[in-house]
């Protein structure tokens, strides 16, 4: 799914409410980032090692065992207002896009690899691809010029937020623990790759 997804259906509200379409923003943003969690909380992200079994020699580890325990960082209402009533209607979605680049670093933060194996390992998420994606958007959505309609907008909206996670770059985290299949010490890696989230 996608936030067009959770956006569409809050679309055409009564005109008597002057911050429904900030309401419609801040819902659809929250489902998304939840749908985010359910997504990312099974096993996908690539691990690399060797287990040390007492008495044996090492043992090659490899395959899309790690998962994120997920942070679950709140969306406030009053954020998703704060950045898109900013005073700038170009700025308002690259406010949004930060926003929501923000809380998805904040949410994904802590790897495991259960029942494989018995590690923690952290990961720092960089942000700048959130930034980059809004203006590519703003550009995208001048370029149309006067042919532009509520579905487009929402459509590219949504294809640039899906960008931009999916842009950003692979990140390598060492980890160190125990392997419960075979039993032993494990050494290795978490690559964490977004590429494959649409």
């Amino acid at each position: 799914m996608s936030f067009e997804y959770y956006m569409k259906p809050l679309l055409n509200q009564p005109p008597d409410d002057t911050e429904w379409y900030v309401k419609a923003t801040h819902n659809a943003l929250t489902s998304y980032l939840v749908e985010l969690e359910n997504m990312l909380s099974v096993p996908r992200q690539l691990v690399t090692g060797t287990v040390i079994v007492p008495g044996a020699g090492p043992t090659p580890l490899s395959g899309p065992f790690a998962y994120f325990t997920p942070m679950h960082q709140n969306i406030s209402y009053n954020e998703v207002k704060s950045a898109m009533w900013c005073g700038d209607g170009t700025m308002c979605f690259v406010n949004l896009f930060n926003l929501f680049g923000k809380k998805f670093t904040k949410t994904f933060i802590t790897l495991q690899a259960l029942p494989f194996l018995n590690i923690t390992a952290a990961v720092n998420i960089p942000t700048n691809t959130f930034e980059t994606c809004a203006y590519e958007f703003l550009s995208n959505i001048k370029a149309i010029g006067p042919a532009m309609n509520p579905d487009i907008f929402l459509n590219l909206e949504s294809t640039y937020l899906i960008k931009a996670l999916t842009t950003i770059p692979p990140i390598t985290v060492s980890c160190i623990g125990s392997s419960l299949t075979p039993p032993g010490t494990f050494t290795g890696t978490v690559t964490v790759s977004f590429a494959g989230l649409v």
